[in-house]
């Protein structure tokens, strides 16, 4: 998949949301943090009013709410 800012990102937290929606939340955990390090944190973070963030957002919400067994 070429890079292409915050479409890539907000297809990879989408992609973690999925993970949540099959019951893989390590993964999707492991996936959410490894997007959020580059997508959130970096030099170029996604825009604040952007899908990119909309969807780091519900994610960040639904790993909140998920406790780990």
């Amino acid at each position: 998949m070429p890079w292409d800012g915050s479409q890539t990102c907000t297809y990879l937290f989408v992609e973690a949301e999925r993970l949540l929606d099959e019951g893989q939340v390590a993964a999707a955990r492991l996936l959410f943090n490894r997007v959020a390090d580059t997508c959130l944190f970096e030099r170029h973070p996604c825009p604040r009013a952007g899908t990119c963030r909309t969807a780091a957002d519900r994610v960040a919400r639904r790993l909140d709410a998920t406790v780990d067994v």
